[in-house]
């Protein structure tokens, strides 16, 4: 790390975070700001690598800094230290792309050691931090195992009435692809209006006459044959 931002109103903390920091980056550059205003001023005038921001600010608060960093600066690394624990605080600072979220009232050793941790690519939380984020996502996660059920029934009900549509199809092809048995005609027959089947036999006899060859009388011409 080369260029650290340190955004700290009370000066005694400043001077306490600062020398962590140089003990765990002694060759960055670091720049103190005391103003949201004067570390918004300082992220539009060079580039960081990573920034350290207290939340509550006099002139308002560090979250507005951690949203300028990482529009314009998305590669910076904004890491909160602060004295706030409570999902008031915690959850807008990450939505708004804080990379780790450190609280003051912790060990020396165990901040350095957090510290450390951002050269190694891992988020520095502190270890309540930590818990709070896991049981967040736990919860959200319960509702959609819990509807996980529903949808496999809903899928396994729509499988199987697929599955009996195709069989009524296949039965219904199976008996258009049968031959028609004498009898089975009889019956169909039988299941005919009166009218119909009184047409029906209608229509058989005339095409019965229509086929028929009836024999000439003999023409007889000066009593032979002709």
């Amino acid at each position: 790390m080369k260029n650290i931002l340190l955004l700290e109103d009370l000066p005694e903390i400043r001077t306490w975070l600062k020398a962590l920091v140089m003990q765990v980056f002694p060759n960055a550059q670091i720049v103190e700001c005391a103003r949201v205003h004067d570390a918004q001023a300082q992220v539009s005038a060079q580039k960081f690598d990573l920034a350290l921001i207290d939340l509550g600010l006099p002139d308002g608060s560090g979250v507005d800094v951690v949203s300028a960093l990482r529009e314009s600066q998305p590669e910076a690394l904004s890491v909160i230290v602060t004295i706030h624990d409570d999902d008031d605080h915690l959850f807008p600072a990450l939505q708004a792309g804080a990379y780790g979220y450190i609280l003051k009232e912790q060990s020396r050793e165990l901040i350095t050691e957090q510290l450390q941790r951002i050269s190694q690519g891992e988020p520095p939380l502190s270890p309540s931090i930590a818990r709070k984020v896991i049981a967040y996502f736990a919860a959200q996660a319960k509702p959609q195992a819990n509807a996980l059920p529903h949808v496999s029934a809903h899928r396994a009900r729509e499988r199987g009435a697929a599955a009996r549509g195709q069989g009524l199809h296949a039965a219904r092809d199976r008996r258009a692809a049968r031959p028609v048995a004498p009898h089975d005609r009889r019956l169909r027959e039988a299941d005919l209006p009166q009218a119909q089947r009184q047409l029906a036999r209608r229509s058989g006899a005339r095409s019965a006459t229509a086929g028929t060859v009836r024999p000439q009388p003999l023409k007889i011409a000066h009593g032979r044959p002709a």
